[in-house]
């Protein structure tokens, strides 16, 4: 099945921008009433894209009040044995699409906030690398917009969610400035 004809499945309004090819699941950048979106899909015979959009949803909605992330706008019902939901779409470019590493302390600050508000709903394992996270055109945000792989703590003892923790800011030294960067000029 063509992916238009599945998307208009789970909502007619939806205009297809661009089908990215990272993922797991079919990830879309979708325009609806003249607003941008992030649409996730997934089949439901494929258990790691089904368990990836379920996961994504139920952090997202546990995470609906942490500023830094894209928030859930719509979970759809099934269709045409078909899983997806609808996300907020934040501007700008990947830390990767960037030469350099992040040295503003401004988005530096919002990222490690928005990681110590996820640890504290018991959230880690959040995939912290530069292809999830977006600088917005005027440097002024920095959003992480792929958690679908994390964990919730209640799900996992507390020796896998410290190795997450961990693993979360191990995954910023990639993303982030060291004093070198900062001494050869080479950050944004």
């Amino acid at each position: 099945m063509e992916y238009k004809e599945l998307i208009t499945c789970f909502d007619s309004n939806l205009e297809i921008l661009k089908k990215y090819d990272y993922g797991v699941s079919a990830v879309f950048k979708v325009e609806r009433k003249n607003n941008l979106y992030i649409l996730k899909v997934g089949e439901l015979d494929q258990n790691i894209q089904k368990y990836g959009i379920e996961n994504e949803t139920r952090i997202l909605l546990k995470a609906k009040d942490v500023q830094g992330i894209t928030k859930l706008v719509e979970q759809y019902e099934i269709k045409q044995n078909h899983i997806a939901i609808l996300k907020e779409y934040a501007p700008g470019k990947t830390v990767e699409d960037f030469p350099y590493k992040i040295g503003s302390p401004r988005l530096t600050d919002q990222i490690i906030e928005t990681i110590r508000e996820l640890h504290g709903l018991g959230i880690a394992g959040l995939d912290i690398r530069k292809l999830n996270i977006v600088v917005s055109p005027d440097f002024s945000k920095a959003t992480m917009i792929d958690i679908g792989f994390a964990r919730i703590r209640e799900r996992f003892d507390k020796g896998r969610f410290a190795l997450d923790k961990h693993v979360d800011l191990m995954g910023l030294k990639d993303i982030f400035c060291s004093e070198k960067d900062f001494e050869e000029d080479k950050y944004i």
